[in-house]
C-alpha cells in the first residue's frame, strides 16, 4: 500500500511541476547550445512538445 501511496506522490508532482521543469531544461539548453555554438533546435522543439503537452 505504501509503494501505490508513493507512486501517485510521484506521478501528482510530476504533473505538477511537469511546466517548470521544462522551461529550467530549455534554458539549460539554450545556454549550452549558445555557450558552445551547437545548435538546440530539435531539443528545444521536443522540450516545447513537452510544456505544452
Amino acid at each position: 500500500m505504501k509503494k501505490i501511496i508513493g507512486l501517485i506522490i510521484c506521478l501528482a508532482l510530476v504533473v505538477i511541476l511537469k511546466n517548470p521543469i521544462s522551461i529550467g531544461m530549455m534554458y539549460v539548453v539554450d545556454f549550452i547550445g549558445n555557450t558552445f555554438n551547437i545548435t538546440t533546435v530539435e531539443v528545444i522543439d521536443f522540450l516545447n512538445e513537452i510544456y505544452y503537452l
